[in-house]
């Protein structure tokens, strides 16, 4: 399943970025390969991106803060 999910590195430029899912422990293992800086989204503070404070508003759709880097936004 990781070589599917990693299949599309074949295409992309060496100095690229690709965003992955860091609540997929498997892509999770997935560093830099060919020179192409991951980055991980998620739940998880360990995610370069992540989301906490998850809100359900019913049919109102959901809110949630949204953190990158040591910036932070509602969402």
């Amino acid at each position: 399943m990781l070589k599917a999910k990693t299949e599309v590195f074949d295409y992309m430029k060496a100095d690229g970025h690709i965003v992955l899912n860091g609540d997929d422990d498997k892509l999770r293992t997935v560093k830099e390969p060919q020179g192409i800086k991951p980055v991980y989204f998620g739940l998880d503070e360990t995610s370069d991106i992540y989301a906490d404070n998850i809100v359900s508003r019913g049919l109102k759709g959901m809110t949630c803060t949204i953190h990158m880097g040591e910036t932070a936004f509602e969402a």
